[in-house]
């Protein structure tokens, strides 16, 4: 039967694209049944790649566990929770490479999605640039509460929050944070 199957894209990116797909339900509470999960991926995750010229699809293992961001179904009943305050115990502990890594990969961070930085073919501008965050000499508790969670400050904010909803790890977020102490 083709339906709307829906693949979690990482971020708060969310697609509905037409798929066969057959009712999986998932252990996390409330997750709708036409999710593309596929139990024996170890993130569980997947992602359709379509066969060029053929007409069909392969479900192959996202990057990433991404089922517990919320999906587009109708089916989604699951809330959003209420923005995080969080305070930073510092110092940023991160590696600046490994940071660059989650900060330009579409499976990790991908904040190159938003914002432009220099050495990036091609980069956002939804979100203000951050070639330059260095030199603003923003205090490390501003940009740790960013990363985790930006509703704090800025109510209906596009940016993801990391944090809150489990998509980086508190390592991560400071090797994003210790990449962006590069970005001068």
């Amino acid at each position: 039967m083709m339906r709307s199957a829906l693949f979690l894209a990482g971020g708060l990116t969310m697609l509905a694209v037409p798929f066969a797909v057959a009712d999986t339900p998932d252990s996390i509470s409330g997750l709708p049944g036409n999710a593309l999960i596929d139990e024996g991926f170890d993130v569980k995750t997947a992602w359709p790649y379509p066969t060029e010229n053929a007409g069909t699809y392969e479900l192959r293992e996202h990057g990433r566990d991404l089922r517990q961001w919320l999906t587009l179904s109708y089916d989604d009943h699951r809330g959003v929770p209420e923005p995080t305050e969080v305070e930073f115990e510092g110092p940023v502990d991160g590696d600046a490479e490994r940071g660059e890594e989650i900060f330009k990969t579409t499976a990790e961070g991908n904040c190159v999605a938003c914002h432009h930085v220099e050495g990036v073919a091609q980069t956002g501008s939804v979100g203000p640039s951050l070639a330059d965050y260095a030199a603003r000499g923003l205090p490390d508790e501003y940009t740790y509460q960013m990363l985790y969670d930006a509703r704090v400050f800025f109510e209906g904010t596009l940016m993801p929050p990391f944090g809150a909803f489990k998509n980086l790890t508190e390592q991560e977020i400071h090797h994003v944070m210790a990449f962006m102490a590069t970005l001068k």
